[in-house]
């Protein structure tokens, strides 16, 4: 009885140590829609293809949107990238509307500040090269 009960424990902490929340979110239907979507004159062909090149190691996470009764839902990529020469902490988000598979993209910070149109395009530009 005992040894059942410490195989037991062990099988629960090593379930618990394999679970990731964000793995979980990362296969979701909003990440995966804007991981295989496509932008417009792009050479690459996914989102995600594009977005590996300029993120080493990107975390894909999603949740609903807030405020939204149609059920969209926001996409963030976040990671590190090269931004004039250092090391900048990135995030990309996307809305999506799960019911058309359309996406778009929202924002764009460096270090935390929002980043305009302008270097939005740019970052675009470059991933899609």
């Amino acid at each position: 009885m005992k040894i059942r009960a410490c195989f037991i424990v062990l099988l629960l902490v090593f379930l618990a140590g394999c679970s990731d929340s964000k793995s979980i979110q990362d296969d979701s239907k909003p990440v995966h829609i804007v991981k295989a979507g496509k932008l417009n004159n792009c050479s690459q062909p996914t989102m995600e293809k594009a977005i590996n090149r300029i993120f080493p190691s990107p975390q894909w996470t999603s949740e609903k949107a807030a405020g939204n009764e149609k059920g969209d839902s926001v996409v963030y990529v976040r990671g590190t990238l090269q931004f004039k020469g250092q090391d900048a902490k990135a995030e990309l988000r996307f809305i999506v509307d799960q019911q058309t598979g359309v996406f778009d993209i929202t924002g764009f910070t460096l270090n935390g500040v929002e980043q305009s149109h302008e270097i939005t395009t740019a970052f675009f530009a470059r991933a899609c090269q």
